[in-house]
């Protein structure tokens, strides 16, 4: 039997998929590009396995979701699979604290945090432009780089940063914006040929004046933005965690829902829900003991005290026995993933 032929693109090896079944695309072991993880089980699944290497990533959302503490994380499953890497932060909100981002797990010295000339936080889309343009001709190709701006809405021009939102041209600053971001990512897009990630934080704003029969959010960059990323994640908040100590009750953090709104490597629009905590990070044992729950499949993971009828308190104290047995943990993620693939499998066109 003839062996199956590999092609070589830019010093990855990728297998020839020409005889697969095309329904069967996602669903066979073919996607030309290394993924690594986010760190939870659940929001990897939704995108096809993990974050896609190579390609820029587009993460939007409404405030305190989580967006910035996944890249945060992110940032050590990206050295846990490429050691040799580097890491490239603009911090163009200049809202980073060091000791926060250090109780997330992140080591610090492994992140070059971008400057400007005068050791500021770089803030227009001309300074990150540079950036772009630096790492194009300098950097060697053989070593990976993760570049996170967090976040793309802070960027301004050099020309507005000083102006009113109306211009003298009668236009709004919020068209120009549109262009700039256009010309950003089409310029980070070439970062893909350097052996770089890019990976973009972004908010949702509420559309001022906008009617019950308009849509209510929006994101810097309109369209255009939709086109560059391989992978578009929105976030939202779904409820508050509450928790209670005697008489006083606080919240602690929420539940974060997650749509998958494009990604070239499973189908679109697939959706998860992970428990994010304030100042700790998202709880991954917690949003799979959820989900076996949420389809009636909890008792399938055999550890002492589950059953399908688990309250909120007492899964969050078994999830932290799970988090720290590294072999229930490793079960219990395994189960999750095999139970995942035996739904999508049931969802293919024939």
């Amino acid at each position: 039997m003839a062996k199956k032929k590999e092609e070589i693109i830019e010093g990855l090896a990728i297998k020839d998929t020409s005889q697969n079944k095309v329904g069967l695309y996602f669903n066979e072991d073919n996607v030309p590009i290394e993924l690594f993880s986010s760190g939870c089980t659940l929001l990897d699944l939704i995108m096809g396995g993990g974050f896609a290497s190579r390609r820029i990533i587009d993460i939007y959302g409404g405030t305190q979701t989580g967006k910035s503490a996944l890249a945060y994380k992110i940032c050590n499953t990206f050295l846990d699979k490429f050691p040799n890497g580097i890491i490239k932060f603009a911090d163009t909100e200049g809202g980073i604290e060091k000791g926060y981002i250090e109780a997330l797990g992140l080591d610090l010295s492994k992140i070059e945090f971008l400057k400007d000339e005068k050791n500021s936080p770089i803030y227009t889309f001309e300074q990150f432009g540079n950036v772009i343009q630096t790492i194009l001709e300098n950097k060697p190709i053989e070593i990976p780089c993760l570049l996170i701006i967090d976040s793309l809405d802070a960027l301004d021009s050099e020309d507005d940063k000083d102006r009113d939102m109306v211009n003298t041209k009668g236009g709004y600053a919020g068209g120009r914006r549109a262009n700039l971001i256009g010309e950003l990512l089409r310029k980070a897009k070439q970062l893909e040929t350097r052996n770089v990630t890019t990976f973009i934080i972004g908010q949702e704003r509420v559309v001022l004046g906008a009617t019950i029969y308009m849509k209510q959010t929006r994101r810097a960059g309109g369209k255009v933005r939709e086109h560059f990323p391989s992978q578009v994640l929105f976030f939202d908040d779904k409820e508050k965690i509450k928790t209670k100590v005697g008489e006083v009750e606080r919240i602690i953090g929420e539940w974060v829902k997650v749509t998958c709104e494009k990604t070239r490597f499973t189908t679109s629009f697939k959706k998860c829900d992970f428990p994010f905590i304030f100042g700790w990070g998202i709880d991954n044992e917690w949003a799979n003991l959820q989900w076996l729950k949420d389809i009636k499949k909890l008792e399938q993971f055999k550890f002492e005290g589950i059953t399908q009828g688990l309250g909120d308190i007492v899964m969050r104290r078994i999830a932290r026995e799970v988090r720290q047995n590294p072999e229930a943990k490793q079960s219990l993620d395994k189960l999750v993933i095999e139970l995942w693939n035996e739904i999508d499998k049931q969802f293919e066109y024939t």
